[in-house]
């Protein structure tokens, strides 16, 4: 799974925010194609001021390995394609 598993409002789940911000509470589950799709969502200007340039990294990061693994996204449009 591509994000960190933590317990969180979710339960315990992959998300991609293990608790950066101050509250520690984990954001952005990974779990099912519904919620990493949401959270690909998760760059507007204002939540994304809340972390660092190095947290957006690894966030968006594990984010896009989601997408991937769902085939959904901008993760399954920049993941390469198998020979066959």
């Amino acid at each position: 799974m591509a994000g960190i598993l933590k317990n969180g409002p979710y339960g315990r789940v992959h998300y991609a925010d293990p608790g950066y911000q101050a509250d520690g509470v984990p954001r952005y589950p990974l779990t099912r194609a519904r919620t990493a799709n949401a959270a690909s969502r998760w760059g507007n200007a204002h939540n994304r001021s809340f972390y660092t340039a190095t947290q957006r990294r690894l966030i968006t990061s594990r984010i896009r390995a989601a997408e991937r693994q769902f085939g959904i996204g901008e993760g399954a449009r920049s993941a390469p394609r198998r020979r066959r």
